[in-house]
């Protein structure tokens, strides 16, 4: 009777949750989430459903795409050189919306609407799921806060979480992303942990494995989260990690079995998905795309924790609280603090070693939120050792701010993923919208120039540098110039530079037709990020009188610093044109004028 009262516990907490982050979630109506990464999560579905096929057929995504105006291109689908194309995204997704599915596609054969998996049904049904999720995570996420604490302790925590951190604008901003998926399953996995230590069984044993393959089947990287059972309660079972895993191979192999088997079933669904369409039964998803993926010797840790580019602890401050829990959480219970501490380092090295480290979202890191639920068990040990008045002030300032900047975020008046330090600083507690001088405090943003000319004097000139022809001739025979690499970096050590190319030539307008200028990034001998243009495109400088060419490239966020830049022009087709000169200087972003 006691749990049932209205008081300051987890479930009134939790239902507070559900409460808040609901009617934000519904206050603008039903949205369409089948946009961008979501529409390659939802592919899967028209593959079995109407196409009965696993092959992906561009064509078919196409017109989908120019139907719905999803994505500004298919960048969910790979290209394999045996001809097959697959979506790059693992199949988690679309096995747990599963049942929402199913009720859309009835809706849709019912009601009258279009059966491709991306109709109204289909957009109201994956909404609705990704609620349902929220809330199942919310409870699960009390289950396990009340397997370490009371319910006071576990209460502080799920509000600090729900409210302090980027998970409150993750469950209702970014909605439908798997890391929220990933948080719910996290939960799963760490009562299963507890359950099958708890009791070793075959039925506990078999849940906790499919837990784990959940894990990967939904974000594969977060697979590393696993090693959490492999380290947990060590004590129990021996003095050491070392004697626990001799016990459990000596005296518990058929357990040990089961677990494995039950994560390799749970992920065959994927193998199979892979092998049908790439001949292998594991692949890197992500290869089509050289400028982004794992860089094991370069982790970016500094920028994932500190950086005002979404870094983490700039956007969710209070978690620096967790950190300093793991003290605590080994001090008082050694052998499951040190598998929290352990697992949290692997699953951390690996997230900085994405060379996309800052996983593009208007607020915060999103990929953090996956490891959430265990950092709840230190914070709510650092809550109950340390939760001292000041302390206790500390944190609620944290969460009016996160409050805060949820709000400025939802106004656009910034976004993480472009911030500075200093556009940061100009921003912070601000309620109206960005002046045009504190926008320049961001980085730059590459598609706001990408068809009109650049006003070169909002840029400072750091690198120039020519090559002089004689007369070289390009032609259908002669397809490629000779062009100008350089290593940015060793130029300046920041990002998003301007690249300004120009080319000389001999002749007439109508020679330059068909010719393609372009400048692209160069990661271990493989292009990315390419970008060309022709003389007459938007954005391109023709100068008639000069005879000369000048095309503009911003460089991304570059994966190494050992990256090279590349500029050249390319006879696609047309008349043979001669070259005189070509000049590329390298240019900076002004912050303020």
């Amino acid at each position: 009777m006691d749990r049932l009262k209205i008081g300051y516990n987890t479930f009134t907490i939790g239902i507070l949750l559900i409460l808040i982050i609901g009617i934000l979630f519904f206050s603008d109506g039903i949205k369409n989430i089948l946009t961008w990464d979501i529409m390659g999560y939802n592919s899967y579905y028209p593959l079995v459903f109407d196409r009965h096929s696993f092959d992906v057929d561009l064509d078919y995504f196409r017109v989908i795409n120019e139907r719905y105006e999803y994505s500004s291109a298919l960048y969910q689908y790979v290209h394999l050189p045996n001809g097959n194309v697959y979506i790059k995204y693992t199949i988690g997704w679309a096995i747990l919306h599963l049942p929402f599915y199913l009720v859309a596609e009835l809706w849709a054969n019912w009601g009258g609407y279009t059966t491709d998996g991306f109709s109204y049904p289909y957009q109201v049904m994956a909404y609705l799921g990704s609620f349902f999720y929220f809330m199942l995570s919310v409870f699960l996420l009390r289950k396990v806060l009340l397997l370490f604490f009371n319910e006071r302790v576990g209460a502080t925590v799920m509000l600090i979480i729900g409210l302090g951190t980027n998970f409150f604008y993750m469950n209702f901003g970014s909605v439908g992303v798997t890391h929220n998926l990933v948080f719910m399953l996290v939960c799963f996995f760490i009562l299963r942990t507890h359950y099958f230590h708890e009791k070793i069984s075959v039925k506990n044993a078999i849940l906790l494995g499919i837990s784990i393959g959940l894990i990967a089947l939904t974000r594969t990287p977060s697979v590393v989260i696993g090693l959490f059972a492999v380290f947990y309660g060590y004590k129990k079972f021996g003095h050491s990690f070392i004697g626990k895993i001799v016990f459990f191979l000596r005296s518990k192999t058929g357990y040990v079995f089961i677990v494995l088997v039950a994560i390799v079933l749970t992920f065959l669904p994927q193998m199979i998905y892979w092998k049908l369409t790439s001949g292998s039964f594991m692949i890197n998803s992500y290869a089509n795309n050289p400028g982004e993926g794992m860089d094991w010797s370069t982790p970016y840790i500094l920028e994932v924790l500190f950086s005002f580019k979404n870094g983490w602890l700039i956007y969710s401050p209070v978690m620096i609280f967790s950190l300093l829990g793991f003290y605590f959480w080994i001090k008082n219970d050694r052998s499951t603090g040190i598998a929290g501490l352990i697992t949290f380092l692997v699953f951390f090295y690996v997230i900085s070693c994405w060379t996309t480290w800052w996983y593009p979202i208007p607020f915060g890191h999103r990929a953090m939120i996956d490891f959430y639920p265990i950092l709840a068990i230190s914070l709510g040990y650092f809550i109950k050792d340390f939760g001292k008045k000041w302390i206790l002030l500390l944190i609620g300032f944290t969460i009016l701010l996160n409050l805060f900047q949820t709000y400025q975020v939802r106004k656009r008046i910034f976004q993480g993923n472009h911030m500075t330090a200093a556009a940061y600083r100009s921003v912070f507690l601000q309620t109206t919208p960005m002046t045009e001088q504190q926008k320049r405090l961001m980085e730059i943003d590459d598609g706001k120039f990408e068809n009109s000319v650049i006003d070169i004097t909002d840029f400072n000139l750091l690198y120039e540098d020519s090559l002089i022809y004689d007369d070289f001739l390009l032609s259908q025979q002669n397809l490629y110039a000779p062009g100008m690499d350089l290593q940015l970096p060793l130029i300046k050590d920041v990002r998003h530079l301007l690249i300004r190319s120009e080319w000389g030539y001999q002749g007439e307008t109508s020679q330059l037709e068909g010719k393609i200028f372009n400048t692209h990034m160069w990661y271990n001998e493989v292009p990315y990020a390419w970008k060309g243009k022709q003389y007459k495109d938007a954005g391109v400088i023709h100068d008639t009188i000069n005879k000369t060419v000048t095309f503009d490239y911003i460089a991304p966020n570059i994966r190494t610093k050992q990256d090279k830049t590349y500029t050249g022009l390319w006879a696609q087709y047309g008349d043979s044109i001669v070259l005189k000169h070509l000049k590329v200087s390298v240019y900076e972003w002004k912050a303020v004028k």
